[in-house]
C-alpha cells in the first residue's frame, strides 16, 4: 500500500515537505526503490507478543506479552545506488495467536529492511526491529514477555520469570524495570512491565493473584497487561501506550464477575506511530463459579503491540481465558 503523503500527515514522522509512503503490511522480498528520488526515510517496528492464556482452576491469569521495537533511519538514493543498491527486501513480521487456557502466548515476528551491496567493498543496508515475547502461566507468579529491542529479539516469560528485554542494554542495568535506549522493556516478574523508549514495553505479570500493568514506550508499542487473578480484586489490569513512558495507558482492563468476566480491550491502533498494548482479562471472583470462563485478554493495537493475559477460571470444570493476539509489523518508506 502507498500514496502521496503530504506535510499536514507527517506529524509522527517528523518530515516536512512532499513525501511519498510506501507503507508495507506484509513482507515484499523484491521492493524496487523508485526511480527520480533522493532520500529513503525508514521506520521499521517488530511484531508484539501474544498473551498467555489464564489458568483453568482458581490459581493466576495470564501474563500479558511484550511489545515490538521502533527503529529508524535515513538514507541516500545516489549513495545507495553506487553500492548497488536498486532493491530493499522488505520483512514485517505477521501477528501471533494468543495463547489457549492455561497455556503460554506465542512469540511475537520481527521486522526489518536488507539492501545487498552488488558492488565490491560496499556493505549491506540493515534496519531491523526486533519483537516482543510471549508472556506464561503459572500457579503463583506469573511472569510478562520482555519487549523487543532494536539488536535482538525480546525473551519469552518462563513460569514466574518475567522476559528480559531485547538488546542493546544500557550500562548497569538490573534485571527488572524500565529502559532507554533501544533496549526492551523487561516483562514483569510478578511486577508491572518496564517501559522503554525505542524498543517495546514488557508484558505484565501477576504477584501472588494480583494482575500488573503493562509497560509502556516513547517510540515502540506497549507490553499487554496481565489477566485478573485469584487475589485482590481480581480484576485484569492495563497494557502499554505508545509515546508514553507510564505503565497501564494503553488498552482497558476486563473486570472480574461470578459468572461473566470482561474481557480486555484491545488496544488502540495508529497509522503512525505503533499500537497500544491489549488489557489483561477479568477474572472469576466467584469461587464456587460452576466452570465459568475467564475474561480474554485483548489484542495487541497495531502495529507491534503486545496483547494482554487471559483471565482465570474458577470452580470445578474452569476455564481460563485466551490470550490477547500480539499484533503484527509494519515497516513505512518514504521517499523524497
Amino acid at each position: 500500500m502507498s500514496g502521496l503523503v503530504h506535510s499536514s500527515d507527517l506529524g509522527a514522522s517528523g518530515l516536512t515537505g512532499d513525501w511519498r509512503l510506501f507503507r508495507f503490511t506484509a513482507s515484499n522480498s523484491a521492493w524496487t526503490i523508485p526511480a527520480s528520488y533522493t532520500m529513503l526515510y525508514c521506520e521499521v517496528i517488530g511484531g508484539g507478543g501474544s498473551g498467555a492464556g489464564g489458568s483453568s482452576g482458581n490459581f493466576d491469569g495470564g501474563g500479558g506479552g511484550g511489545g515490538g521495537a521502533f527503529a529508524w533511519g535515513m538514507y541516500s538514493i545516489a549513495h545507495m545506488a553506487t553500492a548497488g543498491i536498486t532493491a530493499l527486501n522488505v520483512t514485517v513480521g505477521p501477528e501471533v495467536a494468543g495463547g489457549a487456557a492455561a497455556t503460554a502466548g506465542n512469540t511475537g515476528n520481527n521486522s526489518s529492511i536488507v539492501g545487498t551491496a552488488s558492488t565490491s567493498g560496499y556493505g549491506n543496508m540493515t534496519l531491523s526491529a526486533f519483537a516482543g515475547g510471549e508472556g506464561s502461566v503459572a500457579n503463583d507468579v506469573t511472569g510478562g514477555g520482555g519487549g523487543g529491542g532494536t539488536g535482538t529479539i525480546g525473551t519469552d516469560a518462563s513460569s514466574s520469570t518475567g522476559g528480559a528485554g531485547g538488546k542493546p542494554t544500557v550500562a548497569g542495568r538490573t534485571a527488572s524495570g524500565n529502559s532507554s535506549g533501544g533496549e526492551g522493556g523487561y516483562g514483569g516478574s510478578g511486577a508491572v512491565g518496564g517501559n522503554a523508549e525505542y524498543g517495546g514495553g514488557g508484558g505484565g505479570g501477576t504477584a501472588t493473584g494480583n494482575a500488573m500493568e503493562g509497560g509502556s514506550s516513547i517510540f515502540g508499542a506497549g507490553g499487554g497487561g496481565s489477566g485478573g487473578s485469584n487475589g485482590g480484586a481480581q480484576h485484569g489490569r492495563a497494557g502499554g501506550a505508545w509515546n508514553s513512558y507510564t505503565v497501564g495507558e494503553g488498552g482497558a482492563r476486563g473486570d472480574a464477575h461470578a459468572s461473566a468476566p470482561a474481557a480486555g480491550t484491545a488496544g488502540t491502533s495508529r497509522l503512525y506511530g505503533c499500537g497500544d498494548g491489549g488489557g489483561g482479562g477479568g477474572g472469576i471472583t466467584n469461587e464456587l463459579g460452576g466452570g465459568s470462563a475467564g475474561g480474554a485478554g485483548g489484542d495487541g493495537g497495531v502495529p507491534g503491540a503486545g496483547g494482554g493475559g487471559g483471565g482465570m477460571g474458577q470452580g470445578s470444570g474452569a476455564v481460563g481465558g485466551v490470550g490477547g493476539k500480539g499484533a503484527r509489523g509494519e515497516v513505512r518508506i518514504w521517499v523524497l
